[in-house]
């Protein structure tokens, strides 16, 4: 069970060609502890096992864990503010405003005409299969 949590409660990486299972050197299926001291290797067993099949082999030592960057996350480009503007009021119309939330505010002193005109909600009361009908 020692194995079993210490495997549960670390962060692991996934091995690849570029970084191989330290212990039976295969570009896949096992997994190195983030601090590169703990190998879960699914092919050379010892004493200490896992859930998923696997066996726990201490290094005693870090490996140093070059992981590859990140890939880029392509960017669109922001729409203009009015646009913006214009579609999350749509938005927040088409959602309404849940009861909840409509006594809430009028508990605070707004009225039903003052929650439609600073925007708290819509000054209509969509129903859910009308919301829905609309997206």
């Amino acid at each position: 069970m020692v194995a079993a949590s210490a495997f549960r409660n670390s962060s692991w990486v996934r091995v690849t060609r570029r970084h191989p299972c330290p212990i039976c050197g295969h570009p896949d299926w096992c997994s190195v502890s983030a601090n590169g001291r703990i190998v879960c290797c699914m092919r050379v067993p010892t004493n200490r096992t896992t859930k998923n099949g696997g066996w726990i082999h201490h290094l005693g030592y870090p490996q140093p864990l070059t992981l590859p960057p990140p890939r880029p996350i392509e960017q669109l480009p922001k729409a203009a503010g009015e646009i913006l503007h214009v579609t999350y009021s749509g938005l927040l119309v088409e959602l309404g405003l849940s009861d909840w939330h409509r006594r809430n505010l009028q508990q605070r002193g707004l009225t039903d005409s003052q929650i439609c005109e600073l925007n708290y909600g819509p000054c209509r009361y969509p129903t859910v299969t009308s919301s829905f009908e609309n997206l």
